[in-house]
């Protein structure tokens, strides 16, 4: 690893960033790393952009202008194209680069989406801008009442996928595909799957979102949403793979998960506690694609407590936030 360096921002209040991907199997790439950043401004207004990443330079390219004179390496990345004399090298043109104003203003986070493959443009679009589809990728701006793609390299190319009265608190790509129903298309859908992403929602719904392109041409043309049950509501969830996701959660039980290949009846993946949005218009009332391996035990918040001057005076101590709350009692033993 490099020496670190800092490097000041222009936008005045970072809630997300992300690094773009590189294409799939590429072993370089001719722009500079990307940094994609939701930030909110003083009117509470929220936008999208990115910046470049001059690693040999030691410094951030401003949404596309050079912080401090001529990047120092010009010569590595070669600017080319007719627009080279305004834009540093290594840099996207004006209308590749990923910026987006006002999005939904509930929004919480960023997460890249990997550019096409070089095998699934299929001579469809222009040149110039099938290379910087193949290069760039986009973004999913997850927010309070929809989810948002925004491709970096085709700025009419947006897809808004409504989640209702749901916040997304957590999120994680998938490698690879999982086994089972619940990760496939509807029957007669004429798309492949470019991504696929783990969500959790503030209702304690674990969601498979899909990415979908449509052949030939490999543009984005919808997202797939599709609910796999309930658990704790997480703070952060991860694919382990071979079908095991874990959900860490501040308020309630961490669990470790299987996903099932199958729908099965609903248990206790989520420790038994109600929500009154559990199961409505999501097909999940009596069937969970979601098994139960392994809970861990969680305390907090702790919101009050007590202790009982009698016997051996244990404690007593209720936490957790909402339906899910739980009172204990713990004793100490000499």
């Amino acid at each position: 690893l490099g020496y670190p360096f800092h490097v000041r921002l222009e936008e005045r209040t970072v809630l997300s960033m992300a690094f773009l991907m590189p294409p799939p199997g590429s072993h370089g790439s001719p722009y500079l790393p990307q940094l994609a950043l939701l930030h909110q401004d003083v009117r509470g207004f929220q936008h999208v952009s990115s910046h470049g990443i001059d690693v040999r330079g030691r410094r951030l390219v401003h949404g596309g202008h050079p912080a401090g004179g001529v990047s120092r390496s010009a010569g590595r990345f070669g600017g080319g194209g007719g627009d080279a004399g305004q834009r540093p090298a290594g840099m996207p043109g004006e209308g590749d680069r990923l910026r987006k104003r006002m999005v939904d203003g509930g929004s919480a986070s960023i997460v890249a989406v990997p550019p096409r493959d070089n095998g699934s443009n299929g001579g469809g679009g222009t040149a110039d801008k099938g290379s910087a589809a193949d290069l760039l990728g986009g973004v999913l701006i997850l927010g309070q009442r929809q989810i948002t793609y925004h491709s970096t390299a085709e700025s009419d190319n947006t897809r808004i996928l409504p989640t209702g009265d749901s916040m997304i608190l957590s999120c994680d790509m998938l490698d690879g595909g999982i086994a089972g129903s619940a990760s496939q298309l509807k029957d007669g859908e004429d798309a492949s799957v470019a991504a696929r992403y783990l969500l959790g929602d503030d209702a304690g719904r674990v969601h498979l979102l899909s990415v979908l392109r449509s052949p030939p041409s490999g543009d984005v043309s919808g997202l797939h949403l599709e609910t796999l049950g309930y658990a704790s509501l997480s703070s952060t969830i991860n694919h382990l793979g071979n079908g095991l996701v874990y959900v860490g959660s501040q308020f309630g039980q961490s669990q470790l998960l299987r996903i099932l290949d199958a729908p099965s009846p609903s248990g206790t993946v989520s420790g038994g506690r109600t929500d009154d949005r559990r199961g409505r218009g999501t097909g999940l009332e009596d069937t969970t694609y979601l098994s139960l391996v392994e809970e861990h035990d969680n305390l907090g918040p702790i919101v009050d407590f007590d202790l009982r001057p009698v016997g051996d005076a244990p404690a007593s101590s209720p936490g957790g936030p909402g339906g899910r709350g739980a009172g204990r009692a713990r004793q100490s033993v000499a």
